[in-house]
């Protein structure tokens, strides 16, 4: 991850149990990033659209791990281009080093949050000076100054510069991810822990002296594991997929529980096309809706042909608004609907009742427990 210019130059430690050979594991971050997109274009299939988060952590291993791997091929030969592939691709590995985590919180942050405080941008600022400094500091101070095993003060230096700077960069972090966990924010929390994990990593490899492709390889897994974290915490705190009715429902009820309702809601339900049509047609419109849904709204797939539509407000006008921005997104499409005049939800039982209309909702059929009225028992 940092430049290391020693008396010996560049070298590979092949005795070190976790670096077998540098290029096999440039080679093998090279081809995780490739299986990495493949999969997240295949999610695409399945969610409607890819994870914009994974695919930028996929291109960025596929980027750094094939430089690397060509560079070490180049080194190999004693060709100058060799060396010039390194000195690239450590530039390019610090550059996403820095932007990378701090991209996907600021980016999570502005676009999930209604309101962004000065407090949360202040937040999301400490990372990134720390970071651009780090990345100075480890592109600059080699090739102003001899760090090397002869200039043991110049080193010291550098060292201990990286040391702060790193500190504040992990600090930086931690605080967002506490702050994130303090405000159940699920969109800044899990990017921010990526970047403290990927802090750990890089001191592993500043201590073990480990080739950067093993940072790459394992901030590349953890990257995609909690970017399906991530997903699975948006689904189910703030929007709808077919696959979470139940579980959504149930934390409607809870919130509805032990709290006042102010809940709303809407039926929109389509023309009785034939059915590979009409599935399509609802994928889409779950598409169109989802982003004009802020959080707690909700968005169920009642049946094949109906949308059910839970909205965090009794305001009519709010509704009023909620009806037309709808409607508009409705008329994009050539089939015929209806939009039903919004109810109120006064209790879980509400939901209930609701449910019982569509004996043939998308829930599991296992739900019946879960989803049958006291009335009714």
């Amino acid at each position: 991850m940092y430049i290391h210019i020693k008396s010996k130059g560049w070298c590979i430690h092949i005795s070190n149990f976790f670096n077998p050979a540098y290029s096999t594991n440039y080679l093998l971050g090279f081809l995780l990033g490739i299986v990495l997109i493949i999969s997240n274009n295949w999610h695409k299939h399945l969610r409607g659209k890819a994870d914009i988060y994974t695919f930028f952590i996929s291109a960025s291993i596929t980027i750094i791990c094939g430089l690397g791997y060509l560079s070490q091929l180049c080194y190999g030969h004693h060709n100058s281009w060799g060396y010039f592939l390194i000195y690239l691709c450590e530039t390019v590995e610090l550059i996403f080093e820095v932007f990378l985590p701090f991209g996907s919180m600021w980016a999570t942050t502005h676009r999930f949050h209604k309101k962004v405080t000065p407090l949360i941008n202040f937040l999301l600022t400490i990372p990134l000076i720390g970071g651009i400094f780090l990345a100075v500091t480890n592109l600059f101070v080699p090739l102003c100054f001899s760090v090397s095993a002869d200039n043991i003060i110049t080193q010291h230096r550098f060292y201990t510069t990286n040391l702060i700077l790193g500190a504040l960069y992990l600090i930086g972090c931690a605080t967002m991810y506490l702050y994130a966990r303090f405000k159940r924010s699920y969109y800044i929390r899990y990017p921010s822990l990526q970047f403290v994990i990927l802090v750990f990593i890089s001191a592993f490899y500043e201590l073990t002296y480990s080739t950067p492709a093993l940072i790459w390889i394992t901030y590349g897994i953890v990257g995609a594991w909690s970017s399906l974290i991530l997903q699975r915490e948006y689904l189910y705190h703030d929007k709808l997929v077919n696959a979470n009715n139940r579980r959504t429902l149930y934390l409607l009820r809870k919130h509805l529980t032990h709290k006042k309702s102010n809940l709303s809601f809407l039926t929109l339900e389509l023309s009785d096309t034939d059915g590979q049509q009409r599935i399509s047609n609802m994928a889409q419109l779950c598409q169109r809706i989802n982003p004009l849904l802020f959080r707690k709204d909700c968005l169920v797939r009642l049946n094949t042909h109906t949308l059910g539509i839970f909205l965090n407000s009794q305001d009519t006008q709010v509704l009023k608004n909620y009806r037309q921005k709808i409607l508009q997104v409705c008329q994009n499409f050539e089939f015929t609907y209806q939009l039903l005049e919004a109810e109120p939800v006064l209790s879980p039982d509400t939901i209930d009742e609701i449910l019982l209309r569509y004996p043939q909702s998308l829930r599991s059929k296992n739900d019946d427990n879960f989803t049958q009225s006291p009335n009714n028992q």
